[in-house]
């Protein structure tokens, strides 16, 4: 009926005020009267809106609604102007969106900034999957920021036993419930005495009289299951929704998960509706979060893995999806040379790989990938560009041990800033998980903050030219300065970054046919930022010229790809390129320096000796040795030879076979190369 009244004198006003119109259209001089504008109602959505909130303001208590002449804010605390407590009538008076930042690492990424205050959102999710404590870690950040939160429970734990588990998380802090900040309140006794119409009205009496920042009705379904009837469920709702948009009243409903609640035409009313769940892969379970609806906000689709620990709840956001949803600008491979340090290699490939590149190393099993990616963080380290070496498998004292006695100064090199060795064990990681750590650890704020924008802005200024390259080795003090420059704002804390195993990589992704896009996300993200990527893939054929690469599904993420394997003593090499055994081999027999990679690999052949050179050769099968070759097989837009040749492996370093050469090439040790 009030509806109706109010429709009824909208259409037809009283003749005092069509007179009082009719007078200011007299007051209008007539050389005007035709050129001013129409009168312009306000569109037919927000005057029903108007409408809708103006019934809604009857329901608040008078205590909190604005005196005659007061602001919104001091009538309800957390209210704005422009909140549908007064007509709109224009785009102007819309209201601004704020965001609460949620407190919980990841959320505000996924949902596009954090939650935008005073809206009804809806966390649905099954026991245990995190509705509790993600409820807790946003009230958390509420107090902290100064603000109180109400935390209402419907037959659900008892209060003592949420706050003995608040207090196991590091975020909450016991003090905030003396002082009365955050409040534990049931509705038990409401819903049992009264339904839920007196759920209603006890949640009007509470948000009255404490007026907080943020309300927390833990147990929605309860009300659903012993509520006296479905509609006052819905007329709930309704008043939820209403006061959290009237009052600024930020507002979190959980509920277990439903499927014939959850399809309910009424859960089509919050601003939001959060999904969490448990996935099963074999005897693992992994937690997932999904925004599946945010009003206003452009939050990442789909669901992203999370972990609960002892910091509460961390969500990990699908990395593709939010570098799509950023962007990435276009970056060509860098004009900074990155050498590896290892002077024939360096030869074969032109001067070595550029910056903004990625370098994938398939080699069979101790073929020496491990310290030719080391070499490579050595090199950049020696000219002022740091490193930072992640592994799976092997511990970093066993790579530091084995750096050092093939004369790689790892160890002095870590005590000096310029070399990170992180391991990080492959066990039940997540692929996402393993993302964040190594691009927060490369990028430090750039990406923790979730800031992608203007992301070769610092790199740009800090390449050194082609000359600094090829300055006298090794680089002098301001040469140094000028590749690292850790100081600048947006700049890269790493300059070249080796992941020995991308088998580990690649097995912690529980969906493989994900992998190549994960990959192409990751290491776009590091080559536009200008980091020069090592990779490094294990080879399941060491011998034979039939090589299976397992490189088809990321071709489009590679840029370079050095192939390391091995050839029988005897054997013709592929591509008829001459086989002259290394000068070092004798150096090596002599000192006894073992493989770098395997104490037990294959050595080199003796200089001069063939399967068929005399007596020897009768017995050359007895006598057989492998040979370590290396080859490239692709250097994307840049010109590199073709050629497969053998390198060693000793206490001097690595040396690759330069043909025509007499010597052996400069090792990798104390100088570091080229």
């Amino acid at each position: 009926m009030e509806g109706t009244c109010t429709r009824r004198r909208a259409a037809a006003p009283p003749p005092r005020c069509a007179g009082a119109r009719r007078a200011r259209a007299r007051d209008v001089p007539s050389a005007l009267r035709d050129t001013a504008p129409p009168v312009r109602r306000p569109p037919c959505g927000i005057l029903v809106s108007t409408l809708h909130t103006s019934a809604l303001r009857r329901r608040v208590p008078h205590s909190r609604r604005a005196a005659p002449g007061a602001s919104a804010r001091a009538a309800a605390p957390g209210a704005a102007a422009g909140d549908g407590s007064e007509p709109v009538t224009s785009l102007a008076d819309l209201p601004t969106v704020h965001r609460q930042p949620s407190g919980v690492p990841g959320f505000d990424i996924v949902a596009g900034g954090g939650l935008p205050t005073g809206r009804l959102y809806l966390v649905v999710g099954e026991p245990g999957a995190g509705k509790t404590i993600l409820a807790h870690q946003i009230g958390a950040r509420v107090v902290r920021d100064g603000g109180t939160a109400l935390y209402l429970t419907v037959h659900t734990e008892a209060h003592h036993t949420l706050l003995a588990q608040a207090r196991t998380l590091r975020f909450f802090e016991a003090s905030v419930v003396a002082a009365e900040r955050f409040r534990y309140v049931s509705l038990s006794g409401a819903l049992d005495d009264s339904g839920i119409a007196g759920v209603r009205e006890r949640l009007t009496q509470l948000v009255s009289t404490y007026a907080p920042t943020l309300l927390v009705i833990d147990g929605l379904h309860m009300l659903r299951v012993l509520g006296d009837d479905v509609r006052e469920f819905h007329r709930l709702l309704v008043f939820l929704q209403g006061q959290a948009t009237l009052l600024r009243l930020t507002t979190l409903v959980l509920s277990n998960y439903d499927n014939e609640t959850a399809a309910d035409a009424t859960y089509a009313l919050p601003d939001g509706i959060l999904h969490l769940r448990t996935e099963r892969h074999g005897l693992r379970e992994v937690r997932r979060l999904s925004v599946s609806k945010l009003r206003g906000s452009a939050a990442l689709l789909g669901w992203h893995a999370f972990t609960v620990g002892g910091d509460g709840v961390r969500i990990y956001p699908r990395l593709e999806a939010r570098v799509q949803a950023v962007g990435l600008p276009t970056v060509q491979p860098g004009d900074r040379i990155c050498a590896f340090g290892i002077a024939g290699l360096d030869a074969m490939l032109g001067g070595g790989v550029a910056s903004g590149s990625v370098t994938l190393l398939a080699g069979a099993p101790g073929a020496g990938k491990t310290l030719f990616g080391l070499a490579f963080l050595a090199c950049g380290a020696a000219r002022g560009e740091r490193g930072l070496y992640i592994a799976f498998r092997e511990t970093v004292d066993r790579v530091r041990a084995k750096a050092e006695g093939v004369g790689l100064p790892i160890g002095a090199l870590e005590a000096g800033d310029m070399v990170e060795m992180r391991w990080i064990p492959p066990l039940e990681l997540l692929v996402d998980e393993l993302a964040e750590r190594i691009l927060s650890a490369v990028l430090g704020p750039a990406w923790e903050d979730g800031a992608l924008a203007s992301l070769t802005a610092a790199t740009e200024t800090v390449r050194p030219s082609a000359e600094a390259v090829a300055a006298e080795w090794p680089p002098s003090d301001g040469a140094r300065s000028a590749a690292s420059s850790p100081g600048v704002p947006g700049a890269p804390r790493y300059h070249r970054v080796f992941v020995d195993g991308l088998d580990d990589l690649r097995r912690t992704c529980l969906q493989a046919e994900r992998f190549p896009s994960f990959l192409a996300a990751l290491t776009d993200v590091l080559r536009a930022h200008g980091v020069a990527v090592m990779l490094s893939q294990e080879l399941r054929e060491p011998f034979g010229h039939d090589l299976a690469l397992p490189i088809e599904e990321m071709s489009a993420s590679v840029d370079n790809i050095l192939l390391l394997r091995y050839e029988e003593h005897g054997e013709a090499i592929a591509g008829g390129a001459e086989r002259v055994p290394s000068p070092a081999d004798g150096d090596r027999r002599a000192d006894g320096a073992g493989d770098g990679d395997d104490a037990s690999a294959p050595d080199a052949a003796r200089p001069g000796a063939t399967p068929d050179s005399g007596p020897a050769g009768a017995h050359a099968g007895a006598e057989r040795r492998l040979h370590r070759l290396v080859s490239v097989l692709k250097m994307r837009e840049r010109a590199y030879d073709t050629a497969i040749r053998l390198f060693v492996i000793s206490g001097r370093g690595v040396e690759v076979h330069v043909p025509g050469s007499t010597d052996a090439a400069e090792p990798t040790g104390a100088k570091g190369g080229r």
